[in-house]
C-alpha cells in the first residue's frame, strides 16, 4: 500500500495539479521493482512530460518515491537520505 501511495503522491506533486488529478485515472506497473512504470488511462488531462520514478525504503518502515522528468540523454540521479538532529548533527540513512 505505501509503495503505491507514495508513487501516486510523487506523480501528483510532479504534475503540479494536486488532487485535481483523480488518483484512479492512473496506475503503476511493476511496483515491486526499483523503477516502476506509470500508466495513464486518459492522457489528455496530463502534461506531455515523460516521468521517471524511483522508490526505496528508509529504515524498515518508511517508503520513499521520487518522480522526475525523464531527459535525453539521461543524466545520473543520486538520492542521498540523511537523518538530521537539529543543531547537532546528521547521519546517512541506507536506502533499500
Amino acid at each position: 500500500f505505501y509503495k503505491l501511495w507514495t508513487l501516486k503522491e510523487a506523480f501528483i506533486k510532479a504534475e503540479g495539479k494536486g488532487l485535481f488529478l483523480p488518483t484512479n485515472s492512473f496506475y503503476f506497473e511493476d511496483c515491486h521493482l526499483h523503477c516502476p512504470k506509470l500508466v495513464i488511462e486518459s492522457p489528455d488531462s496530463y502534461s506531455t512530460k515523460r516521468w521517471q520514478f524511483e522508490q526505496a525504503f528508509l529504515a524498515s518502515n518508511y517508503s520513499l518515491s521520487i518522480a522526475f522528468e525523464d531527459t535525453h540523454p539521461r543524466s545520473m540521479t543520486q538520492v542521498i537520505a540523511r537523518q538530521y538532529i537539529p543543531l547537532r548533527s546528521f547521519s546517512p540513512i541506507d536506502l533499500y
